[in-house]
């Protein structure tokens, strides 16, 4: 049997990285997105060598069973990735000083971005309290809000319903506002009545706020656009930012297309990739506003811990691309050719014309100008970056 190791140098003390390792969280955190159904690898052996009272190494045995039958640069692969996680997790963070230990509660954390904001959290020694919902109405049980939120220091509102699990007519976009401004207006209505309140509300929006807005760049004061979208956006930020009357600091985090296997503007393309089927959308230039799904994790954390980020926040990264040459570093990454390109026509007679105009076809040059004045240090600030941790 074949043994693999790595070892990474950490700047953090020996004792700090052995107790992040031992908090429930971790190994979800350090299992790399695109291994976490297919590659089922157990690491053999960890030991953690101090090298001063400010730095350590970590070394990561991993010895597969030679059935899985995996390439040497897959395993390789698996533990780079791990350890970049480990060492992006710890001393990021560190920036943060000494944080007490968080009561944290997160609306829609079994949706893409809660199940991997919670492992996030709970490695960084903070309690998750996950807030349950209608799966049909995507609302809450306002006694179960009343049993869950007391006690509780912040609040993560990540709630709403899939914007592409059917075509928008009128019942899907009913439940489409109603997961998101109906469940936030609900929400802010079960904080008011707490005696004790947490001290920052961070509820999701979208880049989908500016509309389509071509070339131009949009940082968080541009104006809100046009289209079906960008009133939800506005519904669903007007809501959360009434919680800010009786005292709560709201960010509106208006997340991006957020880069993860898991999720479906993501995930869905590769197979396509995967048979060299994969093709811009329409003519290519449109803008695209992406973020990796670790970066917008960290981004939400960062949120919580830095009273800069009130208000409107974009969680993107600082480099959007055109269409054109997101689907391009897809294809490379992958090591396939991309087809030409799929027709505007073809979209709009396949998803709706709605959809596709405001998805797809949509041109949002948005970026985070809050996390980068605010100090947020981005893992993956290019797609090639992300692409590497990401498949």
């Amino acid at each position: 049997m074949t043994t693999h190791t790595l070892t990474t140098r950490i700047e953090r003390p020996a004792e700090e990285v052995t107790a992040w390792l031992a908090r429930p969280g971790a190994e979800t955190r350090l299992t790399p997105h695109w291994a976490a159904a297919n590659t089922p690898l157990k690491i053999f052996s960890t030991a953690i060598k101090s090298l001063d009272t400010s730095s350590c190494t970590v070394t990561e045995e991993l010895r597969p069973p030679e059935s899985l039958e995996l390439a040497p640069a897959t395993i390789e692969h698996y533990l780079a990735c791990r350890h970049a996680t480990l060492r992006n997790d710890i001393e990021q963070t560190a920036a943060y000083g000494a944080v007490r230990r968080l009561r944290i509660a997160v609306a829609g954390a079994s949706g893409v971005i809660g199940r991997a904001l919670t492992p996030f959290l709970q490695a960084q020694n903070h309690e998750v309290i996950p807030l349950a919902r209608d799966p049909k109405t995507g609302g809450f049980n306002p006694d179960q809000l009343a049993q869950a939120l007391p006690g509780i220091d912040a609040v993560i509102n990540l709630a709403g319903a899939s914007l592409a699990a059917a075509k928008w007519d009128q019942t899907q976009r009913d439940l489409i506002w109603e997961s998101r401004a109906g469940a936030t207006r609900a929400l802010v209505a079960a904080l008011a009545t707490l005696k004790q309140r947490p001290f920052a509300l961070l509820s999701a929006s979208a880049t989908g706020y500016y509309g389509s807005q071509g070339d131009k760049l949009l940082d968080e004061t541009a104006p809100r656009g046009d289209g079906f979208l960008a009133d939800v956006c506005h519904g669903w930020e007007y809501e959360a930012n009434a919680a800010g009357e009786f005292g709560l600091r709201v960010a509106c985090l208006r997340f991006g297309t957020v880069l993860t296997p898991d999720g479906d503007a993501f995930a869905t393309r590769l197979p396509y990739f995967e048979k060299k089927l994969g093709a811009m959308l329409g003519h290519g230039r449109q803008w695209i506003s992406w973020i990796s799904i670790d970066d917008a994790i960290a981004a939400i954390y960062h949120s919580i811990l830095t009273h800069a980020c009130a208000g409107p926040v974009n969680i993107t990264a600082p480099n959007p691309v055109p269409n054109a040459e997101l689907v391009d570093t897809l294809a490379a990454a992958l090591g396939k050719k991309r087809r030409s390109r799929t027709p505007r026509w073809l979209l709009r007679l396949r998803y709706g014309i709605d959809f596709a105009n405001e998805t797809m076809l949509a041109s949002t040059r948005a970026i985070p100008a809050k996390l980068r004045d605010s100090g947020y240090n981005f893992r993956h600030p290019d797609l090639e970056t992300a692409l590497e941790q990401l498949l």
